[in-house]
């Protein structure tokens, strides 16, 4: 996603050294938190029209070569950023799809994870620290919204003597 560093004229080399040196601890980073990631093969995501289909399992060889020999794709490939791509053509080669989209998307339980932590953060406020959250916190972060009016009438009333 970056362009090379040796491209960008315009800075001085202290900036550039700097932006290296970055960039590498960026990626030991990177390595230590997704070890898995290191040995895997990205070529089918990143272009998938310069794969050969000896490459891919068995079954999806099928898929890449039709896939290859259409038209259409080549050019919403030419157009799009390769996640947009491999989203708009997800209906028409679904496995292989599926199989790209999870090597370029590999942070969504991560996102999940920082999303529930901070749902859990404003619950949890000075204000409410003695809170208890268990009942709470998977309905704050379901997508699904309450229908409210159904459980108001569902509510039994108690009454009054």
């Amino acid at each position: 996603m970056f362009s090379n560093l040796a491209d960008i004229s315009d800075l001085d080399e202290a900036l550039k050294t700097d932006v290296a040196q970055h960039l590498e601890n960026l990626e030991s980073e990177f390595k230590s938190y997704f070890p898995e990631a290191i040995g895997d093969d990205l070529s089918l995501a990143r272009n998938p029209f310069r794969l050969s289909p000896e490459k891919v399992e068995d079954e999806l060889q099928d898929q890449l070569i039709d896939l290859k020999n259409d038209s259409n794709c080549r050019d919403l490939f030419e157009s799009f950023p390769v996640t947009e791509f491999w989203l708009s053509v997800a209906l028409s080669y679904p496995q292989i799809s599926t199989i790209a989209l999870k090597k370029l998307l590999p942070f969504n339980s991560t996102w999940l994870c920082a999303s529930a932590f901070s749902t859990l953060v404003n619950m949890k406020s000075k204000q409410r620290n003695c809170l208890e959250v268990e009942q709470d916190i998977p309905c704050a972060l379901s997508s699904t919204e309450p229908r409210i009016p159904n459980l108001v009438a569902k509510f039994q009333e108690h009454a009054s003597h």
